[in-house]
């Protein structure tokens, strides 16, 4: 499976790049630097409005960009946290948008993602977020 899910609590495996929130405000969305023998990407997510400004396509798309610049940098695996940036979109919406995106891409790539989800989430059934994505990536 090209999409792997991770855990805070596991440490974070060898991987040819990362992806980091950018804090700081700056016009580009994506800015590439380099870690030791690592590239990372540090990221500013869009922004959720009200989701009548198109808000989920860009997303989905800012998802395939960080993956298509990981290839384009000679990237075999990335390590990505599933909220990018938090308080960005709501959590039952940037999911679905975010697996099925990366998921897309990864149909005509050779790239591992390690998605880092944090097990702090819980639903209300018990389940924890972890799991619950697993069955979504496992479906689609």
């Amino acid at each position: 499976m090209p999409i792997r899910l991770i855990g805070n609590e596991i440490s974070k495996p060898s991987c040819d790049a990362e992806v980091r929130a950018l804090r700081i405000d700056h016009k580009q969305n994506i800015i590439r630097c380099f870690e030791d023998d690592k590239v990372v990407f540090l990221v500013k997510a869009p922004i959720w409005v009200d989701g009548t400004k198109g808000e989920s396509e860009l997303l989905g798309n800012f998802y395939a960009e960080i993956l298509r610049q990981a290839e384009n940098n000679n990237c075999q695996s990335i390590v990505m946290p599933l909220e990018l940036h938090p308080n960005t979109f709501p959590n039952d919406i940037i999911y679905p948008i975010a697996i099925k995106a990366i998921n897309e891409y990864l149909n005509n790539s050779d790239l591992t993602v390690y998605l880092l989800v944090s097990d702090a989430h819980k639903f209300k059934s018990g389940f924890s977020l972890k799991d619950k994505l697993q069955e979504y990536i496992s479906k689609v």
